[in-house]
């Protein structure tokens, strides 16, 4: 198996394994709860992307589960270096809902570890509404040696 292939197997068992249950990190509103994996985020891999350079291995998935009213968003930024970043995470994070027309903000964060190799989490919108569109946009980032590595990624609509 490629290494390519392993980094993106490793990924997703992070993002599926940790199925189940779990209370929130923080609640914002009665709509959007923020976990990181490990809390116990059911993640159902509708549209999921991945990018890789040399410094960072992204990824980021959207999904609609229909029997809970809910979008999923996870996503992940994984340093590729020898060097331990000093910061790693998705800033910028945007969750956003298409009306008639065009895109509405509804949910605005910044995602970080220090002194880490990746960040994994991602966000629960209860209650989206019926015939719009939703997507997330987001800045995976990571700060290695001082210099910050960027990578923005806009996930496909559901």
């Amino acid at each position: 198996m490629k290494k390519s292939s392993k980094i993106v197997a490793f990924l997703m068992c992070l993002l599926v394994g940790f199925g189940i249950t779990a209370e929130a990190q923080a609640t914002t509103d009665n709509k959007i709860r923020i976990y990181e994996i490990g809390d116990g985020l059911d993640v159902y891999l509708d549209q999921a992307q991945m990018q890789r350079s040399n410094e960072l291995t992204c990824l980021m998935s959207i999904s609609r589960n229909e029997e809970e009213n809910q979008i999923i968003v996870t996503f992940s930024t994984t340093a590729s270096t020898s060097s331990i970043p000093t910061e790693v995470g998705v800033k910028d994070f945007l969750l956003q809902e298409k009306g008639w027309l065009f895109w509405s903000n509804i949910y605005h964060d910044n995602f970080k570890r220090e002194d880490a190799r990746y960040y994994s989490g991602g966000i629960v919108y209860n209650g989206p509404e019926e015939g719009k569109k939703y997507r997330a946009i987001g800045t995976h980032y990571a700060i290695i040696d001082g210099e910050e590595y960027t990578y923005i990624m806009i996930s496909e609509e559901v």
